[in-house]
């Protein structure tokens, strides 16, 4: 798995060495597995790794559970927020309050540690954002997945299943 997570950063130019990153971390294997590849090339890349979790309060005890667990892996960069009413105070979906909040957070990490934020999406993630896009009837310029890098998020395990 490394060694291909080595060939997708050197593909897309995902890290430079001497780079600070930011592992959002949900606490699901994914997330867990991408913060222990940054682990594995903190020495090749010489890295600085942060590790950065957000509990929306959406899934209860569960929830609960994996905060706990990164609060073991990332003591640092934990945040709560009741996103089902904040998301209700916006108007706006659980998903979509989410998600802002989550890359808010990650943004403001960013900023203030100049670091890259590293996502855990993979090859699975991105067909079903492609089929997604496609059942929504997104046009020929609409029609894309996740890419490997926007900005300052870059994601390593884009193409791993």
């Amino acid at each position: 798995m490394l060694n291909r997570v080595i060939a997708t950063v050197e593909k897309y130019g995902l890290l430079e060495k001497g780079d600070s990153v930011i592992v959002a971390l949900s606490g699901g294997a994914d997330s867990t597995a991408l913060l222990s590849v940054f682990v594995s090339l903190k020495e090749k890349y010489n890295l600085s790794i942060y590790a950065a979790h957000i509990n929306h309060n959406i899934r209860g005890d569960e929830a609960k559970r994996d905060e706990n667990f990164c609060k073991i892996l990332c003591k640092k960069f934990i945040k709560s927020v009741d996103v089902p009413t904040l998301a209700k105070q916006q108007k706006i979906s659980e998903e979509l309050c989410g998600r802002n909040v989550r890359y808010a957070f990650f943004d403001e990490l960013s900023q203030k540690l100049c670091a890259k934020i590293a996502t855990a999406h993979t090859a699975s993630d991105n067909a079903e954002t492609l089929i997604f896009n496609i059942a929504r009837g997104a046009s020929l310029t609409g029609l894309s997945a996740i890419p490997p890098k926007r900005g300052n998020i870059i994601r390593p395990l884009i193409e791993l299943s």
